[in-house]
């Protein structure tokens, strides 16, 4: 199973939990269902960008709702995690 398999998989697996999935890059944090792609990650408008990701696995402390696509290359992703939602 490839590494995009294996991402796609997690955000599944979040989106039939009610969860969400919170990639730490190397300068930010977002949180929400992104959609998976060969080379990169991108969350939609509506996602979340987190300034305080607060208890492990938990929901975020602090956080605001993208007002535009943010787009993560695969290559700068450092965490890959599912979290509870919050909405």
């Amino acid at each position: 199973m490839t590494i995009v398999q294996q991402l796609r998989a997690l955000v599944k697996e979040a989106k039939e939990t009610g969860n969400f999935v919170r990639v730490h890059d190397i300068r930010y944090a977002a949180e929400g269902l992104p959609e998976v792609h060969k080379d990169h990650i991108k969350f939609n408008p509506g996602d979340f960008e987190v300034w305080e990701t607060g208890p492990l696995s938990g929901p975020s402390k602090k956080r605001s709702i993208l007002l535009f696509p943010r787009v993560v290359p695969l290559g700068s992703i450092n965490l890959f995690e599912i979290s509870k939602g919050h909405k």
